[in-house]
């Protein structure tokens, strides 16, 4: 068939055009990313004229000295007017720049900075950072400047306001002038993105300086920033700290606040972002901490909790608890960090603390499972969803791949990878997309997981924690590798602990020698990498991590503070070591002697050096310049040696090579020193060892003698020759050959002289040395000597790494080459330039050599000075270049052939390119058999179906020709093994008489080999003989002749018909017969408070039941402490009253017989506590010890709890006596107060009506007077709207001010709606009397999550006139006639009372309800909820929602559609309770209520007010209603949805005019729904009516304040009428 050429060229024609539309957009991409490169371009050309124009015009500021101060020093400087800001400002800006150059850390200079920097010095007011100089992590929003996270799609977007953190900075005086690099989305800890580039560490450039808040790493570590500030959800902020040695904390999730900062996975909930400092040392983090933790955060985002920082804790000096821990069982440590651990741990022993091993358990668990599984619940939909569009896909590839896999093939690469690389397969299986009810069951997980280890915590009576760190520095590129190392970290994001990094220690010869025996723990392909990534890293930093429980920073601080003193006083020198001492450490943690100025140097480059003997001014300029010029880094060793007339220092290379080259010399200077000439003074108590070995050089004499002429210090005093091999008198022709004494002025050994100014000349320099190297370049193929040398080295020996002296890319290109050649020479490679086709292939490599120099030095085509190329590589233009030395181009150590190459590849540390690493394959293997159980009794004919069914579908899994099937005796409801929903119903249709065993016997000549248990039979697979083998053609032959009989397919469809009623009615009859069980239980208990109460009174005739009963319970405990009262009388008082109301309206669930026990305990303590001695009242989900928490379902009845919840432990310990459960409804989604166990309760004021729910029994128990204070719980309203209903006063405070632990719930793990638990009483003082009772250090002790805020008596006792916004309704329900006569009366008591009343409407009202709280409390479409009422009989009051709940999504979508024209607001309201529909979702919900919330009080804060006064839902219900109306609780779920306290009040009553009214009630909507709630309220004449008082996040105090206001007003109001 052709083709017709018009639809060719059609086709032609789009496909061009698609191309050329991909090639236009990746045109405007690379444009978009050339003009960010621009930008950051300009700000460093801003940033070099911004301090030469200072430098011009300010000369003799000395900013070494400033950027050596440290940051508690500098902020006091600043504050005191002895340092100018400006002098601060610039010096910061020009080493940042230098960092910058050096290591592309910056992304952008905030220009404005310096506009801030003038206008900071005429306000006058000083902050705790005034005038300090802060960098900004990218994703932290400046207000004009991009938040890129290293995407293009980001770009040109600026940040409309600065986020919360940087507006504190700002106002505590801090100046941000720099935004730092990322990787791309922030999942890496490498820090590398296409935009700005990677990022190296500043102490070594072929090093990753961690990541996310690499950038910050960097810059601080390198000593262009004194204070940094990052986000870690992964340790992003511990990584680059513990990299580029330097101290970070990541706080508490909320303890800090991240409105404004971008999150790598918005929504995401599983594993906690945390935001925190980075600096030099832990005092900068402390003097951080102080400073942002203030009001002004806490008044700019209301969700943190108002903690300032606790001085007295981190200030207290009392030995500590700690535990410890060498390793997690899953990233193997390497030897430095074991080491790290082990040698803290014996520094914190000896300085009389105590340690204690702590044993962590299920860590691959955990990091699989709660971290990667949270973090890619959705399958990685949103992680692929930030790439769209980008140019490139980072440098995950392995993750990108996994990432787009379907579900089904995650699934099978798991199943075949889990015998050979669990690892692999763990991560891949939880990298699958879940449903929202499996989201919501890891959000629970997490939170028994986080409690079991604080658990164990509390159990070794720990203070804190401490752990290893990874580390040293992986190698750039490694990160990306290796994600699965962040274990160490990733831990205290899931449990949310603030854990903290200092560095203590450098990696030293013996950790790099150990780790070749690394091996891991799994001995994957990652723990091979992670040892790649570990290697020649001598010298570099390694940190240990100190972590303490949830909002505790301060301790965590502390800890830090204390393992840093104890590590610089270790590494300290001794002050009577003199200058000249040969060898002295300027280590990160170290003290050396020097003067004032090399100190102020060595602050400035990120040296903890201090002065420890006295040094005139400027004499140790060698050591200041070296600083200066960057040279130094941690670990370099120096004999110091200072003179008035010469530039001295003697330095080797870091400690990998100390003990083998401790005479590899350099010096650094520049021309016009002050016209001083620089020459070696050697240190004749030295000893040089140029070849390194037992202590002394291995010459022969002859070779000394030569060495001895020359001015290197070789056989000086304390140097004796030694000969080492027989080749030692052959190389003394050779060295004499190429080194005479005029060459060695020239050339010097190696290259270790340090040579006068060049084109001068000397006694010891007849020649020019720049002429000499003129006359190389003509054609030399190098360094004199140089190649000799190398060819007569003994194979095998040490060589050092040599630093050369150079002056030209040419001269350095030639000796690179012949190093390299030499080395493949002695390697046994051939070499086919020369004819050599034996040996192996020469390994592939890449010389590299500097195309251009640094900015640090000063160009030697201008000046003619010598470049000591230091042994890493530097940065230029977006161009990494390997300035090395030419032996250093493969790296440290030993040059011996068999050292150098492994297996045809360069030795680990070798800086060679296009390495090809080895791949393995993974082998396929399938398990050998299937288990599966089968009930004890099947008909015949249904045994051989299923026989035939199941050999089947187990041959087509396992490829297996005889299956291997296993009979069991097993419970009918659970076929294991099975998951074909067909198999599983016929497996219970089946369920008769006849065992199996007949059936087989009947059916089969030869019954099955009993195997073990006689109800079990075994077919197995291998051994072909007549007893054990049934094939499925055999099972065919047997079923054949029944298969068409017509009566036997009946009677196989009527027995199953009948087994279906049957099992069913079995089943109602066990529930019934649980229930029953239930309901005797409660019987027995309300019995048994019946005998105490009858007892007592026998014994105590003369109690006055009622004169207690009438007490407020302010009153109560007034009496009880001064012993007016005995508690017995009280407890009785209020258990006889308790079984007079129950009896009346049904609330009591069970008496907590254990009441009378405690009784007699609190009777014989000395401390009363603030309840002591009153009787209270616990709604029936919360634990009590020896009781059952039903939460009015089945499945929970016959559930004893073992120990009472938190909020039961705290409450007997300040007193008070637990003493009845109450009734609740079915499942706790309803506020009525049903369930099928403990019946109805009614309201005590009007039978015919509802009390409320779900807290509907305390309701009716207070309002009876049967219990004078009452805790419920609240996640609609289930707190206020019983108190509403029965007349009372209640508190729902925010979500987590009051520990929910040992609480039943039926929403457990869902995050969109918050609950919580609260107080209910008759008055608002009785409310504040528990909230004060409650927030007290037992219940911060006991749930450490909870933040330790206590009760603020002050702003409740506050009588400051209020600024009170309000509103009548709400715009979804019109308030009935009585709740909005209740607002307006009120209101003008409020306003006649001195208070100001603003206006308020809820923004987006019809948005909140439908989408927020409905599709967020229904995520699942209400999965959890109709499966919670499995096996269980649905109460009447519930059906209605019941029903609605249950059906399918595309029905709901369907009706929607259908009734959408009609009656929208149902309409909505159906579509919302099909959920979300998927993990992503799930996520934006969660955003999207954080949005919701930030727009809310906004617009509050622009009102500037101090409460709200709205409505609540009332009067009371007739019954059967509230299951029909559960959206009518807006007016209370609007603040479980914000998470704000919220309390009501009763105010008024219904009256005969409201009633009246009320039949005029038409609603917004005029739907059903309105109908019914006019219906609900009618006959409620004389019923309270109350009104609601609302605060912000975390001002329980300022709410119940104003709910007192009301109270008072309006009772006064009653008392006049």
């Amino acid at each position: 068939m052709r083709v017709p050429l018009p639809a060719l060229l059609c086709c032609s024609a789009a496909s061009l055009l698609l191309l050329l539309l991909r090639w236009r957009r990746r045109r405007g991409l690379w444009r978009k990313v050339k003009e960010a490169r621009q930008r950051q371009e300009r700000s460093l050309v801003q940033m070099e004229m911004a301090v030469r124009c200072f430098r011009e015009q300010h000369p003799s500021v000395n900013m070494i000295s400033i950027l050596s101060l440290p940051l508690p020093e500098l902020s006091k400087k600043l504050r005191d007017g002895s340092l100018p800001p400006e002098h601060v400002f610039y010096a910061y800006v020009g080493k940042a720049l230098q960092i910058a150059t050096e290591t592309n850390c910056i992304t952008e200079y905030l220009q404005e900075s310096e506009t801030q920097l003038r206008k900071a010095k005429l306000t006058g007011k000083l902050g705790l950072l005034y005038g300090v100089p802060v960098s900004i992590k990218d994703s932290i929003d400046c207000q004009g400047h991009d938040s890129t996270l290293g995407f293009i799609k980001n770009l040109n977007k600026p940040a409309a306001e600065d986020s919360v953190v940087v507006q504190v900075l700002r106002r505590q005086g801090a100046i941000p002038f720099v935004k730092t690099n990322v990787p791309q989305s922030l999942i890496s800890y490498d820090c590398k993105n296409l935009i700005f580039g990677q990022t190296f560490n500043p102490l070594l450039y072929t090093r990753s300086p961690g990541g996310s808040s690499g950038g910050e790493g960097a810059l601080v570590g390198g000593g262009g920033s004194i204070l940094g500030f990052g986000t870690d959800v992964g340790g992003s902020l511990r990584f680059p700290a513990a990299f580029c040695g330097i101290c970070a904390l990541k706080s508490t999730g909320n303890r800090l606040s991240k409105k404004g900062i971008i999150s790598g996975v918005l929504g995401q909930k599983a594993v906690v972002t945390g935001v925190g400092p980075m600096a030099k040392d832990v005092e900068s983090l402390a003097l951080c901490m102080r400073a942002l933790l203030c009001e002004d955060m806490f008044s700019l985002d209301s969700t943190v909790p108002p903690l300032p920082f606790n001085e007295e804790v981190y200030s207290s000096t009392q030995p500590l608890r700690i535990g410890y821990y060498e390793t997690d069982f899953f990233t193997m440590p390497s030897p430095a960090m074991r080491r790290a651990v082990r040698e803290t741990k014996q520094l914190l022993e000896d300085a009389g603390h105590t340690l204690v091993p702590f044993e962590l358990m299920n860590v691959d668990y955990v990091i699989f499972n709660f971290c990667v599984g949270g973090i890619f619940a959705d399958g990685g939909v949103s992680f692929l969803k930030k790439f769209k569009g980008e140019l490139e896909k980072s440098n995950m590839g392995l993750l990108f791949w996994l990432v787009k896999s379907p579900n089904w093939l995650k699934t099978v690469l798991s199943w075949i990878a889990k015998p050979f690389v669990p690892r692999f397969s763990d991560l891949v299986r939880n990298m699958r997309a879940n449903t929202v009810d499996e989201v919501w069951s890891l959000h629970h997980e997490i939170e028994e997981f986080c409690h079991q280890f604080i658990a164990q915590w509390k159990k070794l009576n720990l203070d804190v924690m401490l752990c290893p760190m990874l580390g040293p520095a992986l190698g750039i590129g490694y990160p990306g590798k290796l994600s699965v190392a962040v274990s160490y970290t990733m831990l205290y994001n899931a449990l949310d602990f603030p854990a903290g990094v200092v560095p203590v220690t450098m990696v030293t010869d013996e950790d790099e020698e150990e780790l070749k025996g690394y091996q891991g723990y799994f001995q994957d392909w990652w723990d091979r990498t992670l040892a790649k990534a570990f290697r020649g890293s001598v010298g570099l930093p390694v940190a240990v991590q100190c972590v303490a429980l949830p909002w505790q920073e301060e301790l965590c601080l502390r800890f830090m503070k204390e393992v840093e003193r104890l590590v610089l006083k270790k590494n300290r020198i001794p002050a009577n070591i003199s200058a000249g001492h040969p060898l002295v450490s300027l280590t990160h943690r170290t003290r050396v002697p020097l003067c004032e100025d090399a100190v102020m140097a060595g602050r400035a480059a990120g040296f903890g050096v201090q002065a420890e003997s006295e040094h005139p001014p400027g004499k140790c300029k060698n050591v200041i310049f070296l600083l200066q010029m960057g040279k130094l880094r941690h670990g370099d060793w120096f004999c110091l040696t200072c003179s008035d007339s010469y530039l001295e220092c003697y330095s080797c290379f870091p400690q990998s090579t100390r003990m083998k080259c401790f005479s590899s010399w350099y010096c650094m200077y520049k021309a016009a020193c002050q016209g001083r000439t620089a020459s070696w003074t050697a240190c004749s108590a030295h000893p040089l060892l140029p070849f390194g070995g037992g202590g002394h050089a291995r010459f022969s004499s002859r070779a000394f003698q030569l060495l001895a002429a020359t001015d290197t210090g070789i056989g000086s005093t304390g140097c004796s020759p030694q000969q080492v091999s027989k080749g030692a008198s052959e190389r003394d022709t050779t060295m004499q050959k190429h080194f005479p004494n005029a060459a060695m002025s020239q050339v010097d050994w190696l290259g270790r002289k340090v040579y006068p100014s060049l084109g001068e000349s000397s006694p010891q320099n007849p020649d020019s040395l720049s002429a000499g190297f003129e006359k190389r370049r003509e054609g030399a193929p190098g360094i004199p000597g140089l190649n000799a040398i190398l060819e007569e080295l003994v194979p095998g020996e040490a060589m050092p790494p040599v630093p050369m002296l150079l002056e030209s890319q040419a001269l350095h290109r030639s000796v690179s080459l012949t190093a390299l050649s030499l080395a493949q020479r002695r390697a046994g490679c051939r070499n086919p330039n020369n004819g050599d086709a034996s040996g192996p292939e020469p390994p592939p490599y890449k010389l590299c050599y500097p195309t251009s120099w640094s900015r640090a030095s000063v160009s030697p085509d201008t000046e003619m000075l010598p470049c000591i190329l230091a042994c890493r590589p530097l940065r230029f233009q977006r161009s990494l270049i390997f300035a090395v030395p030419p032996f250093c181009i493969l790296g440290y150590g030993p040059m011996g052939g068999e050292q150098l190459w492994q297996g045809g590849a360069p030795r680990a540390g070798a800086w060679l390119e296009n390495v090809t690493e080895q791949s393995y394959s993974l082998k396929a293997s399938s398990d050998s058999s299937f288990h599966t159980a089968f009930p004890e009794s099947l008909c015949p004919a249904c045994t051989f179906i299923l026989l035939v069914l199941l050999s089947s579908l187990f041959s087509n899994r396992c490829g297996y020709t005889q299956p291997t099937v296993l009979l069991q005796q097993a419970d009918p409801f659970k076929v294991h093994g099975l998951k074909s929903p067909f198999l599983t119903l016929l497996m219970q249709l089946c369920f008769r008489a006849d065992l199996v065993q007949q059936a087989i016997t009947s059916a089969f000549i030869s019954p099955p080999e009993k195997v073990g248990d006689p109800g079990v039979h075994t077919w197995t697979r291998t051994g072909r003989t007549g007893r054990e083998i049934m094939t499925q053609e055999r099972l065919w032959q047997v079923l054949d002749p029944w298969w068409g009989d017509p009566r036997t397919l009946s009677a196989l469809l009527c027995s199953s018909a009948a087994a279906v009623v049957l099992l069913k009615w079995l089943g109602r009859r066990q529930i019934q017969q649980k229930m029953e069980e239930a309901r005797r239980t409660r019987d027995l208990a309300l019995e048994r408070m019946e005998k105490a109460a009858h007892r007592f009174k026998q014994e105590n005739p003369g109690t006055q039941t009622a004169h207690v009963l009438s007490l407020t319970m302010v009153e109560l405990v007034e009496k009880l402490k001064e012993g007016s009262l005995s508690p017995e009388s009280v407890l009785y008082s209020y258990i006889g009253k308790a079984l007079e109301v129950t009896r009346e309206v049904n609330c009591v669930t069970d008496f907590i017989h254990g009441c009378e026990d405690q009784l007699q305990k609190l009777k014989k303590q000395k401390e009363k506590g603030l309840l002591y001695g009153i009787p209270i009242s616990i709604k029936d989900h919360i634990n009590c010890k020896g009781h059952v928490s039903s939460g009015g379902m089945v499945k929970f009845l016959g559930q004893v709890k073992e120990e009472d919840s938190v909020i039961v432990q705290v409450l007997k310990s300040q007193g008070a006596i637990p003493f009845v459960k109450t009734n609740i409804p079915q499942t706790m989604i309803n506020y009525d107060c049903s369930n099928l166990i403990f019946g109805q309760t009614l309201n005590p004021l009007n039978h015919q009506k509802s009390p409320g729910g779900s807290s509907g029994g305390e309701g009716a128990l207070i309002a009876g007077g049967g219990s004078i204070l009452g805790i419920g719980s609240d996640i609609a309203g289930s707190i206020r709207l019983p108190s509403s209903f029965c007349g009372l006063c209640g508190l729902k405070p925010t979500g987590n001010r009051i520990s929910k632990l040992g609480v039943v719930s039926s929403t457990a793990g869902m995050k969109s709606v918050t609950g919580m638990l609260g107080p209910m009483a008759r008055d608002v003082d009785s409310l504040a009397l528990c909230m004060k009772a409650l927030l007290c250090e037992e219940m911060f002790r006991l749930d450490p999550t909870v933040p330790p805020l206590p009760f603020d008596e002050e702003v409740y006792t506050s009588s400051k006139p209020l600024r009170i916004g309000y509103y009548e309704g709400d715009g979804y329900f019109q308030p009935s006639p009585s709740m909005k006569r209740a607002i307006q009366q009120t209101r003008k008591l409020l306003q006649d009372a001195g208070h100001t009343l603003v206006p308020f409407a809820p923004p987006k009202i019809d948005y909140m309800v439908d989408e927020l709280f409905t599709r967020g409390i229904f995520s699942d479409g209400a999965a959890h909820l109709v499966d919670c009422l499995k096996g269980d009989i649905v109460d009447p009051n519930l059906k209605s929602q019941f029903n609605t709940y249950r059906l399918p999504a595309l029905v709901k979508r369907i009706l929607a559609i259908i009734l959408k024209p009609i009656y929208p607001r149902i309409a909505r309201d159906l579509s919302a309770l099909c959920g979300v529909g998927s993990a992503k979702n799930l996520w934006d919900q969660h955003g999207a209520v954080a949005v919701y919330s930030t727009e809310f009080i906004a617009k509050w804060r622009k009102l500037r007010l101090d409460v709200i006064l709205c409505p609540a839902l009332g009067p009371a219900f007739n019954h059967g209603y509230a299951g029909k109306l559960f959206a009518a609780t807006s007016y209370t779920h609007l603040y479980n949805v914000l998470n704000f306290p919220a309390g009501v009040v009763p105010v008024s009553t219904v009256t005969r005019a409201d009633e009246e009214e009320l039949k005029h009630y038409r609603g917004h909507y005029g739907d059903p729904w309105d109908k019914r709630l006019k219906e609900a309220v009618e006959g409620a004449v004389g019923l309270p009516v109350a009104v609601q008082c609302v605060a912000l996040p975390w001002q329980e105090e300022l709410c119940l304040r104003f709910m007192k206001e009301v109270e008072t007003l309006t009772h006064g109001t009653k008392r006049n009428v």
